[in-house]
C-alpha cells in the first residue's frame, strides 16, 4: 500500500466527497482540509487524476509518503501504521 497526503488550503466539502468516493475506509482526515489516503498500484498523478485535476473540487496538493515522522494525535499514527503496509 502507498500513503498519499493530501492538502488542501482549507476545509473543503467537495475534495473530502472525491476522496470518500474513490478510497471508502481508505482514507483519514486529520485537520480540516489535510488527509491521508492508502492505496495499491497507484501513482500520487493517478490518485491526483482521480480526484479532479480541473479545479473542480478546489485547490489541493498531493504527494506520496515515503516515510513520517512528527508529533501528532495517536489516532494518525495508528491509522498510519494499519494502512502502510
Amino acid at each position: 500500500m502507498t500513503i498519499f497526503a493530501i492538502i488542501a488550503p482549507a476545509a473543503n466539502l467537495e475534495l473530502q466527497s472525491a476522496i470518500w468516493r474513490e478510497f471508502p475506509n481508505k482514507y483519514m482526515e486529520f485537520a480540516p482540509g489535510q488527509f491521508v489516503a492508502s492505496a495499491s498500484g497507484l501513482t500520487a498523478a493517478q490518485v491526483a487524476e482521480k480526484l479532479g485535476l480541473n479545479g473542480e473540487v478546489g485547490q489541493f496538493a498531493l504527494f506520496s509518503v515515503a516515510a513520517y515522522w512528527g508529533y501528532h494525535r495517536k489516532d494518525l499514527w495508528e491509522w498510519l501504521s494499519v494502512n502502510s503496509g
